[in-house]
């Protein structure tokens, strides 16, 4: 009454066998998705102009699209009647963008370690599980306070808002990376 054994395993079809349903769009469906995007953006540009146009007001309030280009270029490549150096675009970027940067380097400096330590160690992750979790669930205006009445409008305040913003973040991936790896591995 028992079931034979099995001993002879049939070859499978090939994967490459199995039809894809991925398969390219034909080429008028990419070139009607194309029209229709740059439809979008151009009647957007139309209803930005027109938009411009009405003032109840004696103050244009809507700049016109091609106003705001040329702007754009003055405060980009420079306009000596204006008054604007070259570069002003640039110097104003980089400010806000070191101090995101200063933060995320602080972020990757405690994060990673804390990972890794939930990752490999149940007891640290227990221990670290609450703080990460109640740093994650933190609404970022109270970071932005908090950043902003400790260290105030300097370089640290905005660094330290990044920091404590993206440290759950890489501390939770760690974590979760680890605890994928073989512990073989390890």
């Amino acid at each position: 009454m028992g079931t034979p054994p099995v001993t002879d395993i049939e070859q499978a079809e090939s994967v490459s066998a199995i039809p894809l349903a991925t398969a390219k769009r034909p080429a008028s469906t990419r070139w009607k998705a194309t029209a229709y995007s740059l439809a979008g953006a151009v009647s957007l540009l139309v209803l930005w102009q027109l938009a411009s146009g009405y003032s109840r007001t004696e103050f244009d309030l809507l700049p016109g699209p091609l106003q705001v280009l040329q702007r754009m270029g003055d405060y980009t490549f420079g306009n000596e009647l204006e008054g604007i150096e070259a570069g002003f675009v640039f110097v104003n970027f980089w400010e806000p963008f070191r101090k995101t940067l200063i933060g995320f380097a602080g972020a990757l400096a405690v994060g990673v370690p804390v990972g890794i330590l939930m990752g490999r160690y149940r007891y640290a992750k227990n221990f670290f599980f609450d703080f990460v979790y109640l740093a994650a669930n933190v609404p970022l205006i109270v970071y932005a306070i908090l950043g902003l009445l400790l260290f105030g409008l300097g370089d640290t305040g905005p660094a330290f808002v990044v920091a404590l913003l993206v440290l759950p973040v890489i501390a939770l991936n760690v974590a979760a990376g680890v605890e994928g790896v073989d512990r073989n591995l390890l």
